[in-house]
C-alpha cells in the first residue's frame, strides 16, 4: 500500500447517525488517494507558484497613489528609527495582487478608506486618507524629520564661507 492512500475495502460501515446498519462493505475499485493535494518540499520548491486565487484578490494596475503607499511602507523604518520593522526587501519585488485594508471597530462599522464610515468622520483631523496622509501629519515623524533637517544643514553651512573665500582668493586675477 502506497504513504498517503487508505483502501477502502477493509472498512465497513456500521453505525450511522439513526442507529446499526447491517454489514455493508464498500469495494475495492472505490481506493482513493487521500494526500488533499498536499506537496512535498522537493516538489513544493519546483512547482511554479501559481496566485491566480489568492485570497481573491485580482491583480490590479498601479497607480501613482498606490506607487507613494507602498514607498511609504518601504521608508517607514527611516521615520521612526526607535521602531522594529520587518527588513524593507521584502518591497523590493511588487506584486499585482494587492490590497489595503479598511479596519472594522467593535460595532461593526466600517472606518478607514470608505466614505461611509464613522471614525473616517471623527478622526479626519488626526488621521489621513491613507498611510501616507497619516506619515505626514504625524506630530512624531514631523520632529524626526525636522531634527534631521537641521543636522544635515548644520554639516553642510559648517565652515562654507571660509571654503567661498578661499575660493575667490585661489582666482586668477588678470
Amino acid at each position: 500500500m502506497k504513504k498517503g492512500n487508505i483502501e477502502l475495502k477493509r472498512h465497513e460501515i456500521i453505525y450511522n447517525e439513526r442507529g446499526v446498519v447491517p454489514g455493508y462493505s464498500v469495494g475495492s475499485d472505490l481506493a482513493c488517494d487521500f494526500t488533499n493535494g498536499i506537496q512535498s518540499g522537493k516538489n513544493m520548491r519546483s512547482s511554479d507558484k501559481n496566485t491566480s486565487g489568492w485570497f481573491g484578490f485580482s491583480e490590479r494596475e498601479m497607480t501613482e497613489q498606490d506607487r507613494y503607499e507602498l514607498l511609504a511602507l518601504q521608508l517607514r523604518n527611516s521615520t521612526a528609527p526607535g521602531k522594529f520593522y520587518k527588513n524593507e526587501q521584502l518591497f523590493k519585488n511588487h506584486h499585482s495582487k494587492f490590497n489595503f485594508g479598511i479596519v472594522v471597530d467593535q460595532n461593526r462599522a466600517k472606518t478607514g478608506l470608505s466614505d461611509d464610515s464613522s471614525t473616517r468622520r471623527s478622526n479626519r483631523n488626526k488621521s489621513g486618507m491613507s498611510l501616507l496622509h497619516e506619515l505626514i501629519k504625524d506630530s512624531e515623524t514631523q520632529k524626526w524629520a525636522n531634527k534631521k533637517y537641521l543636522e544635515i544643514q548644520k554639516s553642510k553651512m559648517k565652515g562654507a564661507k571660509k571654503w567661498y573665500r578661499m575660493q575667490v582668493l585661489r582666482r586668477k586675477r588678470f
